[in-house]
C-alpha cells in the first residue's frame, strides 16, 4: 500500500482523494466564474473527475512521489477542495504547490489553513528547500494567500498557461525553507489575536 499522509488543522482534514469524491470534484468545476483562473481546463463529466482521482493516486507511485489532498471540514465530511504538490525534484529539494476550493467555501480562511498545514509538512517532514507556485495576475485572493505565507514574487511567465482555449500569463512565486519559519510564526500570532478578540467579544455579549 502506497504511503499517504493524512494532515489535520483545527477545522480541516486533508486526506487521500477517493472515487467517492468524483461528484464533488465535478460540481466544483461546474462553476465557471470561480474557476476562471484555475490553471487547467475544467472537468466536464464524471469520467473526467474519476480520471483526476486516478491521477492523484498515480502521483504517489512515482519514483519521487507527489501528493494531492482532498480537503474536507471536520464537522461536515465531504470534499470542498484540493491541495497538491507536484514536480518534485529530489536533487534540488523542490516542488510546486497547487490548490483550488469550491466557491461556497471561499473567503472563510479554509485554503489559507490547508496551505499552511501542507507547507509545514513539506518543509519539516520532507525537508524541502523550495516550493514554487504560479497564479494568474488577476487572481488576487490567491496572490494574497501566497503573500500571507511570505511567498516571494519572482516574475511574469508570459503565456505560460493554457486553458479555456487560450494562453494566459502567470505570475511566478516561491517560498524557501528559511522563510517559512517566520511566516508560520506570523500566522500563529494572527490566529492567537483573532481567538483573543473572539473570546473578548463573547464575554461582552454574555455580560450585556
Amino acid at each position: 500500500m502506497t504511503f499517504f499522509p493524512t494532515l489535520e488543522t483545527p477545522r480541516l482534514r486533508l486526506r487521500k482523494m477517493v472515487a467517492a469524491d468524483a461528484p464533488a470534484m465535478l460540481a466544483m468545476h461546474a462553476d465557471a466564474e470561480s474557476r476562471q483562473w484555475a490553471g487547467y481546463n475544467a472537468i466536464q463529466d464524471l469520467e473526467g473527475a474519476l480520471d483526476f482521482v486516478n491521477w492523484t493516486d498515480q502521483l504517489t507511485q512515482r519514483p519521487v512521489p507527489g501528493f494531492c489532498w482532498a480537503i474536507e471540514r471536520k464537522d461536515a465530511p465531504g470534499m470542498i477542495g484540493q491541495c497538491n504538490f507536484t514536480q518534485c525534484d529530489a536533487a534540488t529539494l523542490s516542488a510546486a504547490l497547487g490548490y483550488e476550493l469550491a466557491a461556497p467555501y471561499q473567503g472563510r480562511g479554509f485554503m489559507n489553513e490547508a496551505i499552511g498545514r501542507v507547507l509545514n509538512w513539506c518543509f519539516l517532514h520532507l525537508q524541502l528547500m523550495r516550493i514554487s507556485a504560479t497564479v494568474h495576475p488577476d487572481n488576487l485572493p490567491s496572490i494574497r494567500i501566497l503573500q500571507r505565507w511570505m511567498f516571494q514574487r519572482e516574475g511574469l511567465l508570459r503565456s505560460a498557461g493554457f486553458w479555456s482555449g487560450r494562453h494566459h500569463d502567470l505570475l511566478s512565486f516561491s517560498l524557501l525553507a528559511t522563510e517559512f519559519a517566520p511566516a508560520y510564526a506570523l500566522q500563529a500570532q494572527g490566529q492567537a489575536a483573532t481567538l483573543s478578540a473572539t473570546a473578548a467579544r463573547a464575554e461582552e455579549l454574555a455580560e450585556a
